[in-house]
């Protein structure tokens, strides 16, 4: 239900300003038409949006930080989880720990690894401890 209101009477200066910080604004109004709801109302809330996939998610949330750090070398990759597990990581079905990498052990991943402030802007967006090193999942065979 939407309510709709419109203040009557002309108002003085003091009373704009009241009115402006009690958060006092014009009625309610459409951004845009939503189409109607295709099926009969549920008791469950309906969501208007996008179905995206994991791999929009993650391609956009890789474009949003490296555009926000300048870190050009960004990628997700799939780590084993260690013995003991930092606060809110989550294992996958396959024993896997999605890992936000900011570069490998291998020499080219090194040499063009991103500078100190970088990462600081990365560990402030990410609001988490310190990066840490991570076992990758696949066996080495795979890298050939």
């Amino acid at each position: 239900m939407c309510v709709r209101w419109r203040i009557q009477h002309k108002m003085s200066g003091t009373e704009k300003k009241k009115a402006a910080s009690s958060r006092i604004r014009e009625p309610w109004r459409p951004r845009f038409t939503l189409p109607v709801v295709p099926f009969p109302p549920t008791r469950r809330l309906l969501f208007y949006g996008y179905a995206v996939s994991n791999e929009w998610l993650h391609d956009f949330a890789l474009q949003v930080l490296s555009n926000q750090t300048g870190i050009r070398t960004l990628t997700w990759e799939w780590a084993l989880p260690p013995k003991v597990l930092p606060p809110g990581v989550v294992v996958g079905p396959e024993d896997e720990v999605t890992v936000l990498s900011i570069c490998a052990s291998n020499e080219d991943s090194l040499v063009d690894r991103p500078s100190q402030e970088q990462v600081d802007k990365l560990q402030q967006i990410m609001g988490s401890g310190r990066p840490m090193w991570w076992v990758d999942h696949d066996s080495p065979e795979s890298y050939e």
